[in-house]
């Protein structure tokens, strides 16, 4: 009879502990998720990069200044974690550094602040003015008045350019690659 009483209270213990399926399901509506990275988006803007939610259709400048983790935490949701870092010790006294993402998107960081982007030419970003890879000369004129400057006697010559605060290199009349920011050591 004792053995009987012990199982019995071992049992009834052990049922104590278990909650009901009520006690499972939540109570009242659900928190909101946050918006899922397909429905972000990042576009190149000459002040930094501008992260645009179009299930919301709202925006937010990540700028040129913002601290490291801050515009990490922005951008890497839509871009995913960075493919390599390339650190420049010859750039001065603040340290900096560059991080090369998937799609052709580098970002560069000095002093633990975002400093400049760079699209090279495999790059899949664009501006909203829908300046990207492979842009045309003509197209450029959208960033305001175009300077450009001769760097190659070739067939196909290298051209310098700067439209507004954006620069880079046109290629046969195309852009072959772009950046904002500080870019360059000081």
């Amino acid at each position: 009879m004792k053995r009987w009483a012990a199982l019995a209270l071992a049992l009834l213990c052990a049922a104590c502990g278990q909650p009901e399926a009520a006690d499972k399901a939540p109570a009242g509506p659900r928190a909101a998720a946050p918006p899922a990275p397909r429905s972000l988006r990042i576009y190149l803007a000459p002040g930094g990069l501008e992260l645009a939610d179009g299930a919301a259709g709202t925006a937010r400048l990540v700028a040129f200044g913002t601290p490291e983790a801050a515009a990490r935490a922005l951008v890497e949701p839509v871009t995913g974690a960075p493919a390599a870092r390339t650190d420049d010790p010859d750039c001065g006294v603040q340290p900096r550094f560059r991080l090369d993402y998937p799609g052709g998107l580098a970002l560069s960081f000095e002093a633990g602040r975002f400093a400049a982007w760079e699209q090279g030419a495999e790059a899949r970003y664009r501006m909203r003015s829908g300046i990207a890879i492979d842009s045309t000369r003509e197209a450029l004129r959208a960033l305001g008045p175009v300077t450009l400057r001769r760097i190659g006697i070739t067939d196909d010559p290298l051209e310098e350019f700067t439209a507004g605060r954006v620069r880079g290199v046109l290629l046969g009349g195309k852009v072959r690659d772009f950046t904002a920011g500080e870019s360059a050591c000081r």
